[in-house]
Parts: structure tokens; sequence; C-alpha cells
């Protein structure tokens, strides 16, 4: 992964811009920030096939929902195993996209035209999920194909 410099060039250093994740002694990872993996990291696949939409559980984080509200009103929450200590409450951690009500696909999938929704603001981890490459890895290895264990469960 390239890492995006501060001005002085140490990755670790702070960038300016808000919204980069800082640990608790005030200093800056690239690979641990989401701002920063978004960035360099999204993947641009080709096939636009939608398996990964049906097949793989989909998972966003607090952030995707900042970007794409609708993840907050049609995910279900998936709650973070820490308690609030202040208000004893517990506490959303992301949100689970995947609907019974969609055959298990993901709610922003369109089964129709089999296209995303919300490509523009999808998730992190549909950006950094590269379907290009794991269909190559599935025709080299047939029992890495995910749709043979969702057939499994089905059956």
């Amino acid at each position: 992964m390239t890492a995006e410099h501060a001005s002085d060039g140490d990755p670790f250093t702070v960038p300016e811009e808000p919204g980069h994740v800082v640990d608790s002694e005030g200093s800056h990872d690239p690979d641990g920030c989401e701002l920063c993996v978004e960035r360099n990291c999204t993947v641009d696949c080709q096939c636009r096939c939608g398996n990964c939409c049906e097949l793989l559980l989909i998972e966003a984080s607090l952030r995707d929902a900042e970007r794409e509200p609708r993840i907050v009103e049609l995910g279900s929450p998936i709650w973070d195993d820490e308690m609030d200590i202040f208000h004893g409450q517990k506490v959303v951690g992301g949100y689970l996209l995947n609907r019974t009500d969609n055959g298990g696909a993901c709610a922003f999938f369109d089964r129709q035209t089999r296209l995303c929704t919300i490509h523009a603001t999808r998730p992190l981890v549909c950006r950094l999920f590269n379907c290009d490459q794991e269909q190559d890895r599935v025709q080299e290895n047939p029992s890495n194909d995910p749709s043979s264990l969702r057939d499994e469960e089905r059956g």
C-alpha cells in the first residue's frame, strides 16, 4: 500500500486534514487509518457480477454510515462488545448489510440489474474487495468458490 505522507515525508505524522485515525500516543498509521486505506487501496473491479453482494457478509463501519446515511436505515446494527460506561447502553460498532428480504444479499444490491444502488458511496469493505482477483483464484481452485458454501447451507 502506498502511504499518504505528511509534508515532512513521514507516513506516521498526522496529516493536517481531519478524519484521519490517530492512536492514543498521537501517532498516525496509514495502514490502520480508514481514510488512508479508502483513498489508497480502493479497487476498481471490471466484472460487476454482483456475486460478492449476494454471497459474502457485508459489514459497514460507522465511517461508512456517515458517508452513506441509508446504511443506518437499512443495515442491522452490530453491537460493540463494550458497554457505554456513561449511559449503561450498548454502542453500535457498525452495520450488517445482508438482508433476508433481499435473499441474504446486501440491502443495496439490486437483484434485477445486479448492480449496487450506492456504488459511489459503498462501504470500505466493498471498495477493497477485488472480485476480479477472486474469480481468478476460484478458477485456479474451484473449492475456493464461496457460492458452493452458500449452496451447501441451502441444501
